[in-house]
């Protein structure tokens, strides 16, 4: 169960959080703060049970690293996401507007 949330909480913060690592920062796929509630039928479907959010995830490196953290554990692991794949999915759907849409 752990790993598979993971894998949704990668994919959730790519489009709402932005990501930085490996000497690289990348912004928020969605920008607009209202975006999840006026679209929230398409991010309930895609963050579902088998949802479409799995088809971007490309790859999880190494094993899940557990930590105590008092009564609690937390557990962490690295996600590859196709993020190209996912915006362009994103612009489909309508959801976001495509990169030359602005100009």
């Amino acid at each position: 169960i752990a790993t598979e949330q993971t894998k949704k909480n990668a994919v959730h913060g790519v489009l709402f959080k932005g990501y930085s690592g490996a000497g690289s920062t990348q912004p928020p796929i969605v920008r607009d703060a209202a975006a999840l509630s006026n679209h929230a039928e398409f991010f309930k479907a895609f963050f579902g049970e088998g949802g479409e959010y799995m088809r971007y995830v490309t790859s999880t490196v190494g094993s899940p690293e557990v930590t105590k953290v008092g009564k609690e554990y937390k557990i962490g692991q690295t996600i590859q996401v196709n993020t190209a794949q996912l915006r362009k999915h994103l612009e489909q759907a309508g959801v976001i507007r495509g990169l030359s849409s602005g100009f």
